[in-house]
């Protein structure tokens, strides 16, 4: 296999002992219109069309959707501008999970990587259906495997530039036929290239579990997952254990992020989930980050920006007890074991295959 046990970055492959502190789930440079909802309403309208600013930025990131110039962040120099915060603080990697249909521009990302100097690893993949390119219906998923494993092996949208990890694949709730096809694709890729997968999906009707038994099915190993945006189902504890329980990566990825829109929860709910997390024996499985990447998160426009878990959380975390070994598990030792290429066997009867096979359907 193709440098496998190395990470892919957009500069080069790295051993996973360079990475250090790793944020997994950000995006610098996307493009999010899916979601603008222009409004009717004259004031809204062109409330829509202003500037991001530093005093009309916590409106829009109270109600994201009504802004256009929020919903895209094509500005490196900010990007660039605002990882070196989080550079500053230690950070030393990060991965964008800016897929097809999120505007994803690998030349970009490589040249912050390059202003910055920093680990970058980018994502390949599709985002939701909402957000699939016309000719996407044409598209059988062999093809679609082809393009992971040429992003992800070769460089992707015409460049040499590498995908290092596979996602983050949008899955609906419910899931829509074309994201099914994406990630039976994925699990194709996976099995080619020994990428790891990460996976967006809302959880309002619990679908992570099917998620799960889809890409086993296909002969991915459930330790090659991460599970995104778990921290939007934290009322739900036994739903946490079962997805736990199949051997996946769990991801908190809103931190710095609370309130509308819908049901995101507040940094201090997710650390009391941490310490749950840390009580059931399962730090091994955690990874944790923002999910930023509109403009008003940034901390030039009074956002939390991407230093905001290592300024902020680390400090809550070491202040009610979380052992500095449990800190460093979760930002430098879990990525280091997911990020590099690499292929585990699904043996038949293993517990992985049991967990995955008596989980109750949702």
């Amino acid at each position: 296999m193709k440098d496998a046990g190395k990470v892919i970055t957009v500069r080069d492959a790295v051993d996973p002992g360079s990475l250090g502190i790793t944020l997994m789930h950000e995006h610098l440079l996307s493009t999010i219109l899916t979601w603008f909802n222009v409004s009717e309403e004259r004031d809204l309208a062109l409330v829509a069309r202003e500037p991001v600013t530093y005093e009309n930025a916590r409106w829009f990131r109270q109600f994201p959707y009504v802004s256009r110039e929020n919903s895209i962040q094509a500005d490196w120099r900010l990007a660039a501008t605002e990882l070196r915060r989080f550079k500053l603080e230690g950070g030393r990697a990060f991965v964008d999970l800016t897929s097809i249909g999120l505007g994803r521009d690998v030349w970009g990302i490589r040249k912050i990587a390059d202003d910055v100097g920093i680990a970058i690893i980018a994502g390949t993949g599709y985002y939701v259906a909402q957000t699939h390119p016309w000719d996407f219906p044409d598209k059988s998923v062999d093809l679609l495997t082809l393009e992971m494993i040429k992003d992800i092996h070769h460089g992707a949208d015409g460049t040499d530039i590498r995908c290092g990890i596979i996602g983050e694949l949008g899955m609906s709730d419910p899931v829509e036929p074309s994201e099914w096809k994406v990630l039976e694709a994925a699990a194709f890729a996976h099995r080619e290239t020994g990428a790891a997968i990460t996976i967006h999906s809302m959880h309002e009707h619990r679908l992570g579990l099917a998620i799960i038994e889809k890409l086993v099915d296909h002969g991915v190993h459930p330790s090659r997952v991460v599970i995104g945006h778990l921290d939007l189902a934290l009322d739900d504890w036994g739903y946490m254990r079962a997805i736990a329980e199949t051997g996946v990566f769990v991801e908190y990825d809103h931190f710095g992020r609370s309130g509308a829109p819908e049901r995101i929860p507040t940094d201090e709910q997710r650390i009391v989930a941490i310490e749950r997390i840390l009580e059931e024996g399962l730090s091994h499985q955690l990874v944790i980050s923002q999910d930023l990447g509109r403009p008003a998160h940034m901390a030039r426009f009074g956002g939390c920006g991407y230093n905001h878990i290592l300024t902020v959380i680390v400090p809550k975390l070491r202040a009610r007890g979380v052992a500095q070994s449990d800190i460093t598990r979760i930002l430098v030792e879990n990525p280091k074991r997911v990020l590099p290429l690499g292929l585990t066997a699904l043996a038949p009867g293993s517990a992985s295959m049991q967990a995955v096979a008596t989980l109750d359907r949702p």
